[in-house]
């Protein structure tokens, strides 16, 4: 877990704008695709492109919980089920389309029980 600098958001929405700023200060080589986008029945509020082109779909919560864990994985569920679809969501993207997508969280603080 990387912690960055400690910036006051007051909501889900903010964090996921400061996020997609600091993009490549989550990880290296992470460059923002597209905000926010639906994963079936989810929302996600960011997709990321790695440095390897592997899609990476962050979720943000200013206090995530296990319902934030339990998003993220339904997201990286449909995407990779739904592999074809990214070249048509994603066109100006150099995704890998053969790479499994993967989630990253976002938050302010993690839940006391999530822990």
């Amino acid at each position: 877990m990387r912690a960055l600098t400690r910036r006051a958001v007051a909501d889900a929405g903010e964090l996921a704008r400061v996020a997609a700023e600091c993009a490549s200060q989550l990880e290296p080589g992470l460059v923002p695709v597209q905000r926010p986008f639906a994963a079936g029945e989810v929302t996600v509020d960011l997709a990321c492109a790695d440095a390897s082109g592997r899609l990476v779909l962050v979720v943000c919560d200013v206090v995530a919980g296990p319902e934030t864990v339990l998003r993220a994985v339904k997201a990286v569920a449909w995407w990779g089920e739904h592999a074809a679809l990214r070249p048509s969501v994603f066109p100006d993207a150099a995704l890998d389309r053969d790479a499994a997508p993967r989630a990253l969280i976002v938050a302010s603080r993690f839940s006391e029980g999530f822990r």
